[in-house]
């Protein structure tokens, strides 16, 4: 970019200094652009108009030729409409197409362009920028019990782009807010798209026997007064509508008609009115006049005027008031009064009553009061709607002061000053528990509960039984379980008798591997067992490993070392003997007499989880059956939580498969609150691979029919099992696994 300082008559030779550009949008080195930007010059002081001509500005891209199979680079001009605007000094340039993306453009300011006293440019003012793909965002929106108009609707919208939500209720609702990325009340939204957006348009329901009352503005707002999400039959309502800068009010549509500004609405029925506001055209300026108790007669009555025309307004109070002064863009309280039209202007007329005039101070604790209508003072004779709103919790009761009994709404004579309360009662729900073979403590212990209030219910068994549901009620298995009061309750708490789970392992206890009669391989330099390996087949079946307690290798290699604590008892040749041999049958014998004892048919009532996938669950002590035969740990890790207990027995049982982890990451089971690992057992009718990825800490004692597979070859990470794998059928194959026999 090039930079110019101010020139002296000593350089050019005329009066005063050089044209200096301030400021150009894009700016330079600007790499974010819009393909339909327009690029502007701003200069510091004011130009000839006369030498801001199209050629004093271009704007240039290089582009690559390959049509003569050498590829060569040219310049291109880009075409396209220069303005000028001489009160801010600003020079325009419009291209004719989109510029194009991922593409550097120059522009230049020529030094022919002169200032009004003849002085120019000491030199071209260059710049560049690039061209980069506009940022789309998506826009979703969601009703319920209503809809929503998008303006424009589109499924992207271009960054900065503003879209017009306009929320519609269905009959027997009235819109109350936006939630989401959106706040706010009024049933019109401009939503400027800055990023993906999820908007939703809340409803409620109106009580019986009301009516809703929506308004719609765009381009302006409306005062509702009062203003509530329903009305009761034949009340009133007033709607100001106030535009926009640059809009004026024009009528109301919908449910009303004209255009008298406020307008009062009778609700005998749900309604939908629209506040239509109209652009005033550029240089003229709208006018607009509010009266309440009165109106005003505007003439000329137009919709805009003329910048210097003048406008005649005529107050007309109502009957019962006169009119008193003018607020606003306006002061005094001459009328008729002369407006000279120079600026968007908004006018208030003031009505004062002639009558005697009295105050209503209403009070209210736990809910509230709405008065129609709603003004500081009432003319004598008048009358007065209250209608009483509880709050959450509470039911309206009773009037006190200076009106009395129980009817809502209320209507109130104006014949003096006036000092009303409206009383609410707390709402309260009773909280009945049953509880056979165990107790149930309510904390608070009351007879009755206000509404919303919490009440944390703690299940206790008696001794041989168990807490395991909630019913009627309530549902679910938490203790403690919290209670919201919002009605009258009863519930149940439910108690099952302790099924005394015992899994005797005997002669296989020792085993932190056992490979049936198929043997145990090892693969990988940090594989250790905390325990005795074993299998019933000879002793060439297991390799990898060495036995740390007689120092015999079976079948190392430099890549493939695996320690065992604890013994390894296979049958013969050496290092197997007939004796190990008969340790490991008698293993065998222990193993099948323990998996069949945790089997469906011998332990049966296993709880079905709904899904065969554990992680993510926490669990309590108990017997769990897979209803599709497989059981996996896949989607995060596994929590059992003992409860406290440390005799808490899980049992799992799965007629086929168990696969814990997935092919790209491993997963682990978790033991909270005194989970012990020697008393988690898992009943497998296949096969069980654990941790195909390596690594995570699997958990208990896995019995499985027919083999028992750790990480993958290759893996380094480790792999852990705080239990036994016991294979009865086939082998047991770990790559870089520890396996921690519990006591």
């Amino acid at each position: 970019m090039t930079i110019t300082t101010a020139c002296s008559d000593s350089l050019v030779g005329v009066e005063g200094f050089c044209p200096i550009v301030e400021s150009t949008t894009p700016v330079n080195l600007e790499t974010d652009v819009l393909a339909n930007r327009v690029v502007t010059v701003t200069f510091e002081e004011k130009i000839n108009p006369a030498t801001m001509v199209p050629a004093a500005f271009t704007l240039t891209t290089i582009v690559t030729d390959n049509s003569s199979g050498t590829p060569t680079n040219r310049t291109v001009e880009v075409n396209g409409a220069m303005t000028f605007n001489n009160d801010t000094n600003t020079m325009s340039f419009t291209p004719n197409e989109p510029l194009s993306l991922d593409t550097t453009y120059t522009g230049r300011v020529k030094n022919t362009i002169k200032d009004p006293l003849g002085n120019k440019m000491i030199e071209d003012y260059v710049w560049s920028f690039t061209i980069e793909a506009p940022k789309t965002f998506t826009l979703n929106v969601t009703a319920e019990n209503g809809s929503v108009e998008k303006n424009p609707d589109q499924q992207d919208y271009i960054e900065g782009t503003q879209v017009v939500l306009t929320a519609t209720p269905n009959n027997g609702f009235v819109f109350t807010s936006w939630s989401g990325d959106a706040t706010g009340s009024k049933s019109s939204l401009t939503v400027t798209m800055d990023s993906n957006k999820n908007i939703t348009a809340n409803f409620t329901a109106i009580p019986a026997n009301t009516f809703a009352l929506n308004v719609i503005a765009v381009n302006g707002s409306v005062e509702k007064n009062p203003d509530q999400q329903s009305y009761i039959n034949g009340s009133h309502v007033v709607l100001t509508a106030t535009p926009d800068a640059g809009y004026v009010f024009t009528s109301w549509s919908g449910d009303a008609t004209g255009s008298n500004n406020p307008l009062s609405v009778t609700m005998n029925a749900n309604k939908n009115i629209t506040a239509n506001f109209t652009a005033i055209p550029a240089g003229t300026f709208a006018l607009n006049v509010t009266a309440v108790n009165g109106s005003v007669a505007k003439n000329p009555d137009q919709q805009s005027y003329n910048n210097g025309s003048q406008v005649v307004l005529t107050a007309t109070a109502n009957d019962g008031f006169k009119f008193s002064s003018w607020s606003g863009d306006a002061t005094g309280s001459d009328n008729p009064l002369t407006v000279t039209m120079n600026a968007n202007k908004n006018i208030t007329a003031n009505f004062t009553a002639t009558a005697a005039t009295f105050t209503l101070n209403v009070t209210a604790v736990n809910g509230s009061v709405a008065k129609n209508p709603n003004q500081m003072s009432y003319v004598d004779g008048s009358q007065v709607v209250l209608t009483a709103t509880a709050n959450d919790g509470y039911k309206f009761s009773s009037w006190s002061g200076d009106a009395t009994g129980s009817d809502n709404p209320l209507t109130v004579t104006m014949n003096a000053n006036k000092n009303i309360t409206a009383n609410f009662t707390a709402i309260t729900f009773t909280l009945n528990i049953t509880a056979e073979n165990g107790s149930v403590a309510k904390n608070p212990d009351q007879q009755s509960y206000n509404s919303g209030s919490q009440v944390v219910l703690t299940a206790t068994a008696n001794d041989g039984f168990e807490f395991s549901s909630w019913s009627g009620d309530a549902t679910g298995s938490d203790n403690p379980l919290t209670v919201t009061m919002d009605a009258n309750k009863n519930i149940t708490a439910n108690f099952t008798a302790v099924q005394n789970i015992v899994v005797n392992l005997g002669d296989a206890s020792r085993f932190g591997a056992f490979g049936g009669n198929a043997g145990i391989t090892n693969q990988g330099l940090n594989t250790v067992i905390n325990g005795s390996i074993g299998t019933t087949a000879a002793s060439t079946l297991v390799t990898g490993f060495h036995d740390e307690l007689t120092g015999d290798v079976y079948t190392e290699t430099p890549l493939n070392k695996g320690s065992v604590t604890n013994g390894i008892f296979t049958a013969p040749p050496a290092p197997g003997t007939a004796s190990s041999q008969k340790i490991a049958e008698d293993a065998l014998l222990a193993a099948t007499a323990a998996r069949n004892s945790i089997s469906p048919g011998n332990l049966p009532g296993g709880q079905d989880l709904g899904s065969d996938e554990l992680g993510g669950l926490t669990l309590a002590p108990g017997i769990y059956k897979s209803a599709s035969g497989s059981y996996k740990i896949s989607d995060v890790d596994l929590t059992l939580d003992a409860q406290g207990n440390e005799n808490a027995v899980w049992v799992f049982q799965v007629e086929s498969s168990l696969t814990v982890g997935t092919p790209t990451g491993p997963r682990s089971i978790v033991m909270t609150n005194g989970a012990k690992p020697a008393n988690v057992h898992w009943f497998v009718g296949s096969a069980a691979t654990i941790n195909g990825a390596g690594g995570g800490t699997m958990v208990g004692n896995i019995l499985s029919e027919a083999g028992v597979t750790f990480s993958t070859a290759g893996n380094v990470e480790q792999t852990v099992l705080n239990g036994r794998a016991i294979s009865l059928t086939a082998s047991v194959t770990m790559v870089n696994t520890t396996i921690n026999v519990p006591e």
